[in-house]
């Protein structure tokens, strides 16, 4: 056998383990302020899965009990004073929250803080300032005179007394609001004052998307910027942060998150893992603000996620355009790349339908792929909850997949995007992580062609029955008639109620509405209508129901290398959907086959690792 090809192996330089972020909740958990220990029993398991970096939601204190932490009040209230009608936040208590971030470290991952910086939410108290509303669809137009509103932006914070920050909040300190007191009317008003206006430097969405909820902030504040630098040392600190996500970052200045980030990297945070939110299908948009940032932070790769929801539902879409226009593909050094998240859920603010039975396939895009940071949605590896309650996704599997990342998906890459329908790629292993994979996937059948083909089955299945029905029909009362001739008149009123019966169960069998309807008390005429309906099997007035469909499955096949130093390893499907096993030949390749709208990853059928497999 050919010593092994793969990347490193000159070198002998050590493979470190791919990386894995998990998003750690998802919109409806549970208020019972409880999720801090929920995840703190979950650590030991989720390192095993191959996590490293665990991303927690905006633990500071919300404008209400309930509320997710987006609709910020304080930033240094971990749940630990008692403010907004509770002490601990939806998520739990600052000792908790303590608890969960030595666990994190204990079981070698990273925390990462959810920072919402853009607004605060729940005002202490009101004050009057000069305004101007604006039109909400162009932020740049005014569309009334200025005048004095009343305005809830002042934030005393009474319940944490100065503690940690004595910094107050008040007009001077926000751009913009949208709510006057005085009123009553709900709108979109631009505070003026000296160094008031809209920052430049955010999305040019409605004009100017500087302001997005709440009461704005204003990084044009001196006051402003330095308390949210202490802040950030103050929390990086407190919690032993690996990392930030940055909320909304298209709607505050990115000059100011640029001075942020060179901040935090020369005090607490020299080799956090910093993301940011800029929620746009557009790649050109996404490129431009790296650019800005020069690159200080990586991006959550939005236009994949449209990718990801657009095939999910077309009828047989285009597979080998899934990574065209997205960052994964322009940058993927910069690149964080996910299927879901609390925002893209049904009935939120951002919703992006992804078809159950195309999240295996999305998953393993990017878990199994060598491009991107992949991030693990909450509600897709346990559920979802609230009004739109989902079991976790992927048929149960996608631990297998995130397992897969950490055991298989190593060195050189080989894609096959070469049909629409069907494509696939391999990875060679390394000299120390060296059994490689072969991930192929399919979408034949999808949505409108699977509706339509099930709808077809439904009505076969239907016809069948009734076939059979009035077979087993006809054997009764062949028998029946057997009984009257030998037994005489006696019986002919058994035959009749009997009859009557079989009547009743036929007519109940409705076609063109595919379900069983309540039977009708039985008539002459319907009586008429069964027995017309007996004829012999063989009659030719009996019409034959359709075949099914010859198509399902379909296997789709492709022949693809995963390295000569695989030749003569009999490899098999992790994911069990595809029977049979795969001998790769003398020359590294390997002749690989799916099912129809699923994922096969093919990897050694020996492997040391697979006993892994079913277990998380």
């Amino acid at each position: 056998m050919t010593s092994f090809q793969g990347s490193n192996a000159s070198t002998k330089v050590p493979t470190p383990q791919n990386r894995l972020m998990f998003q750690a909740f998802e919109w409806y958990v549970p208020a019972d302020q409880r999720h801090w220990a929920r995840l703190s029993s979950q650590c030991v398991a989720l390192r095993r899965l191959g996590v490293d970096l665990m991303w927690i939601p905006p633990g500071c204190k919300a404008s209400h009990p309930q509320g997710n932490g987006y609709d910020i009040y304080d930033l240094y209230d971990l749940g630990e004073f008692d403010q907004k009608a509770t002490r601990p936040t939806k998520w739990g208590s600052k000792e908790d929250l303590l608890v969960l971030a030595k666990r994190v470290e204990e079981c070698g991952m990273g925390l990462c803080w959810d920072a919402v910086l853009n607004h605060k939410a729940a005002a202490d108290h009101t004050e009057l300032c000069m305004a101007v509303e604006v039109d909400p669809k162009n932020r740049l137009k005014e569309i009334a005179a200025p005048k004095e509103i009343e305005a809830w932006i002042g934030f005393s914070f009474p319940g944490r007394a100065g503690k940690y920050s004595s910094q107050k909040y008040g007009s001077k300190h926000f751009s913009g609001t949208d709510y006057d007191a005085k009123t009553g009317k709900v709108a979109v008003y631009r505070i003026l004052g000296e160094k008031k206006a809209w920052a430049k430097d955010v999305a040019t969405e409605h004009g100017n998307y500087d302001y997005l909820m709440f009461a704005d902030l204003s990084y044009e504040d001196d006051e402003v910027v330095n308390d949210v630098k202490r802040w950030i040392d103050w929390i990086g600190t407190e919690l032993r942060l690996k990392s930030i996500r940055f909320d909304a970052v298209k709607h505050y200045s990115s000059g100011f998150l640029k001075d942020l980030i060179d901040h935090l990297q020369s005090t607490v945070g020299k080799d956090w893992f910093l993301v940011g939110e800029y929620w746009r299908n557009s790649v050109k948009e996404l490129e431009a603000y790296l650019e800005t940032l020069e690159y200080k932070l990586s991006l959550f790769d939005a236009p994949l996620v449209h990718s990801f929801s657009d095939i999910s539902q077309e009828e047989e879409g285009d597979m080998t355009t899934i990574f065209e226009h997205t960052l994964t593909k322009s940058q993927p050094k910069f690149s964080v790349t996910l299927v879901m998240n609390h925002d893209t859920q049904k009935s939120q603010s951002l919703e992006l339908p992804i078809q159950p039975w195309f999240k295996p396939l999305g998953y393993s895009l990017i878990l199994l792929r060598s491009e991107g940071y992949p991030c693990l949605f909450y509600g897709d590896l346990y559920s979802i909850q609230g009004p739109h309650p989902k079991e976790a996704s992927c048929n149960g599997r996608l631990p297998d997949l995130c397992l897969a990342r950490k055991f298989f998906a190593y060195g050189p890459q080989h894609d096959y995007f070469d049909s629409p329908t069907c494509i696939g790629w391999t990875r060679e292993g390394t000299w120390d992580r060296p059994d490689g994979l072969a991930c192929i996937m399919s979408n034949v059948g999808s949505n409108a062609g699977k509706a339509k083909w099930l709808k077809m089955e439904n009505l076969a299945r239907l016809k069948a029955e009734r076939k059979a029905t009035r077979k087993t029909a006809k054997r009764q009362e062949q028998s029946l008639a057997t009984v009257v001739t030998e037994a005489g008149g006696a019986i002919i009123n058994a035959t009749t109620t009997v009859t009557q019966g079989i009547a009743d169960l036929l007519t109940s069998v409705d076609l063109s509405t595919n379900r069983t309807t309540e039977a009708s008390e039985p008539s002459q005429t319907s009586i008429a209508i069964v027995e017309e309906d007996y004829t012999p099997e063989s009659s030719e007035d009996e019409p034959s129901p359709p075949s099914p469909p010859p198509r399902l499955p379909v296997r789709n096949e492709k022949r693809m290398y995963v390295g000569i130093n695989h030749a003569g390893e009999v490899w098999s499907d992790i994911m069990e959907g595809q029977k049979g096993d795969v001998t790769i030949d003398s020359q590294g390749y390997g002749q690989f086959t799916c099912v129809d709208m699923t994922v096969a990853v093919f990897v050694r059928t020996n492997a040391a690792q697979r006993q892994e497999f079913g277990r998380l």
